[in-house]
Formats: structure tokens, C-alpha cells, sequence
């Protein structure tokens, strides 16, 4: 009887041994390999804090979707050449699609005629383009975005007649719908528009000497910009109004400098982007998205409705 039980005793031993090999050598417990899926994001200015909050919600996607998600921007030079050049380098890497928020979309547009991008999809931000490599477009109303920024700056003139428009050389081209709108509005409530493309810093040194009260940044960094320099020269009746968000305005609108923005929830657009790509790489139908725009006075800021666009949380 001990002879058989010193048997048993051998033999359940062997057993577990042999079970920690097989379990440990996946031999019978395979573990279940998540795919990655590889997205390139590349932006159409120099930036990264212009993509701010896109980045959280880029982030959040990607965790939530297990992908792989790299913003690219331009550093040294802001050109729809410069960008072509980021792009046709990511179609040769390892990324499955790209998402691209165009510099210039006509220049873009004959790009994508003359590159296959190794057939890469590609998914735009903030224009349509014409093109069968286009799978998505992920933008915003310019049109009545602009409308309804007018319609705040016309509600806050307090009488002013003039308003002071300015926005970099290197946006101008993607704001010039908007610019157009923008005018109209404000033309439609009597009020003259005087526009400024600027390349360098500099030019806005004597921009609070002008004879207007009324100032308004396409986009943020002039947005940033008005306020840095208004800080230090606060004068009752000067407004300032901007074209788009991050944390730099949020806390200028903190703290009365800004008088109101229009934007959208940036950081929507960044989830919607990554969980589009990931939808079309797992075989997915995608379509165009069209992203609400906003328009948000500092006196209202802490309202309920805007508290996920001004400070997003998960």
C-alpha cells in the first residue's frame, strides 16, 4: 500500500511539473495578442500647443483603442511643401493611415494626385479634399462659425464701429473662408473690418496704439499674442475675441483679458479622429463628421454646458 502511494505521490508531482512547462510555454494557455494599430497625425503649423487639447483627446483614444497615435509638426518651416514631405516619409513608415489637417488644401489636393502614398488612407481634419485616397473628413461649419463669432463681437461693441483682424501668414490660407464670413457678419451689424496678415512678432508692437477697441485673432497664437500685450495696457473699453482654444486662452479668459472665443471641442475632434482610423483598419464603414462649434463669452465660462471644451476631463 505505501508502494502505491509513494507511486501516486511521484506521479502527481510529474504532472504539475509538466503542467508549469505547458502553461508557461503558451502550449495551453495562449494569451490573446491585442493588434496595435499605427496612426500618424500631422499638423499644418509648427505648434504643439495648438493641438493641445486635441492631443488629450488623441491620448484617451488611443488607450482606449490600443493604438499607436504620433503628432508631427513643423518645426522649421509652416508650407504645404514642408508638410508633403512629413507625410510621404510617414506613408513609407510603419503607419497604417494618416490623419492631416492640410496647409493649404488646393496645393494638398494635387499632392494626393501625384503620390500614392503607398495607398494609405488618409483622413482629413478641418477640410474637405477631394481625392479617392480621402476616407473621412472630420470639420466644422467654417461659415456659420465665423457667423457666430460676428454676431458676439457685434453684441459686445458697445458702439464700435472698427475692428482689427489679425492672423499669421502662415494660416491665411486656411482662414480666409472664415475671414470672409467674419466680415460679412460684421459688416451686416455695421462694423468695418481692417485685416492684418502677419509674419513676424514684431509687426504687432504698436497694436494697442491703433484707433481700434475691437480686436480679434483667427487665429491662437495672434489670439495669445493680444493678450500678452494687453495684459500690462488694460484699458476699460479695449475687447479682444479669438478664433480657437487652448490652455493659454482658457486662462487669459480667466482673467478678463479675453472678452470671448469661438471654438470647437477640440478635444472631441481628437477622440472622434483616432477611433475613425481604428474603425476603418478593423474593416469598418466611415464617414464624414461634422463638429459643433461654440461660441463662449469669459462671463459665462464656467457654465455647465462648456466645462467639458474649456477643461476636459475623462
Amino acid at each position: 500500500m505505501k508502494k502505491i502511494e509513494k507511486y501516486i505521490f511521484i506521479g502527481c508531482g510529474v504532472m504539475i511539473v509538466i503542467l508549469w512547462i505547458l502553461s508557461s510555454t503558451d502550449l495551453i494557455l495562449k494569451e490573446k495578442k491585442t493588434e496595435v494599430h499605427r496612426i500618424a497625425v500631422i499638423a499644418d503649423d509648427s505648434e504643439e500647443a495648438d493641438w493641445e487639447y486635441f492631443l488629450k483627446g488623441m491620448e484617451y483614444a488611443a488607450d482606449q483603442y490600443h493604438a499607436e497615435v504620433r503628432l508631427l509638426t513643423m518645426y522649421d518651416e509652416v508650407s504645404q511643401q514642408k508638410q508633403n514631405e512629413i507625410i510621404e516619409k510617414e506613408a513609407l513608415g510603419d503607419a497604417q493611415i494618416l490623419i492631416v489637417s492640410p496647409v493649404n488644401v488646393e496645393e494638398f489636393q494635387q499632392f494626393l494626385v501625384e503620390n500614392s502614398l503607398k495607398e494609405k488612407s488618409v483622413i482629413t481634419l478641418n477640410a474637405e479634399v477631394q481625392s479617392d485616397k480621402i476616407v473621412s473628413c472630420i470639420y466644422a461649419d467654417e461659415t456659420e462659425w465665423a457667423r457666430q463669432l460676428g454676431d458676439m463681437i457685434a453684441e459686445k461693441a458697445e458702439g464700435e464701429k472698427k475692428a482689427w483682424i489679425g492672423v499669421r501668414e502662415e494660416k491665411w490660407s486656411g482662414t480666409q473662408q472664415f475671414y470672409d464670413s467674419l466680415k460679412e457678419t460684421l459688416e451686416m451689424h455695421g462694423i468695418e473690418t481692417v485685416l492684418q496678415i502677419w509674419h513676424d512678432e514684431r509687426e504687432l508692437q504698436e497694436i494697442f496704439k491703433r484707433e481700434e477697441n475691437l480686436f480679434v485673432g483667427l487665429d491662437k497664437r495672434t489670439t495669445e499674442l493680444l493678450a500678452e500685450k494687453a495684459e500690462n495696457k488694460k484699458k476699460e473699453n479695449r475687447k479682444i475675441f479669438g478664433n480657437g482654444i487652448n490652455s493659454s486662452i482658457v486662462h487669459s479668459m480667466e482673467n478678463g483679458i479675453i472678452e470671448g472665443i469661438a471654438t470647437i471641442n477640440e478635444m472631441d475632434m481628437g477622440c472622434l479622429a483616432v477611433a475613425n482610423a481604428v474603425k476603418l483598419l478593423e474593416g469598418n464603414k466611415i464617414t464624414n463628421l461634422l463638429i459643433d462649434q461654440k461660441t463662449i463669452l469669459s462671463e459665462e465660462m464656467y457654465s455647465k454646458r462648456y466645462e467639458q471644451i474649456l477643461f476636459p476631463v475623462f
